[in-house]
């Protein structure tokens, strides 16, 4: 079984619907989890 955790790589354009931080690439969102 694979354990080891996934990695991901986000740039600063990143665009996030439900977004409630200041910005869109801040990731305070509203929901649980993000589709990337």
């Amino acid at each position: 079984m694979d354990t080891t955790a996934p990695t991901q790589t986000y740039t600063t354009a990143i665009d996030i619907s439900d977004d409630t931080g200041t910005s869109d690439s801040d990731f305070n969102t509203k929901t649980a989890a993000q589709t990337l």
